[in-house]
């Protein structure tokens, strides 16, 4: 079992990168595909399809992984006891989760700052994250 349940952690972690990749392959397009497109199409075509991947599967993703850190506090609180720096970390990943369930079925405008506050929560939860991965207690 602990071996199952440093897994779910490592699931978590890559889990969360994957989730944190929608807003870097955005500001990628944003800033650099969309303008250097306008001199060479192929650039577009080859980018547009692994930034429609990451967006297509962030939402699903991050509900996968805000459902497996339950697992894995259950197991790791079982078998190795409290840890101040994952509790925190999965505070701000729960926090992110709901304000992303709530921008997605309640609020609809992409704009608002529910989505400032999650951006941030999620930079704040890979520090958390880093964290917890240097000192796990």
């Amino acid at each position: 079992m602990w071996e199952l349940s440093k897994l779910m952690g490592w699931i978590v972690f890559w889990g969360f990168i994957f989730a944190l990749l929608n807003f870097f392959v955005k500001q990628i397009n944003k800033q650099l595909i969309v303008p250097a497109s306008k001199k060479n199409k192929k650039i577009g075509e080859i980018y547009r399809p692994i930034m429609k991947f990451v967006i297509r599967f962030h939402k699903p993703v991050g509900a996968f992984v805000s459902i497996t850190i339950f697992l894995h506090l259950f197991l790791m609180y079982t078998y190795a006891g409290p840890s101040l720096t994952g509790f925190v970390g999965m505070s701000i990943m729960l926090s992110v989760f709901l304000l992303g369930i709530y921008g997605t079925f309640f609020k609809k405008n992409i704009r608002g700052s529910w989505l400032k506050i999650h951006r941030v929560l999620a930079f704040l939860l890979l520090i958390s994250i880093s964290a917890h991965l240097l000192m796990p207690y």
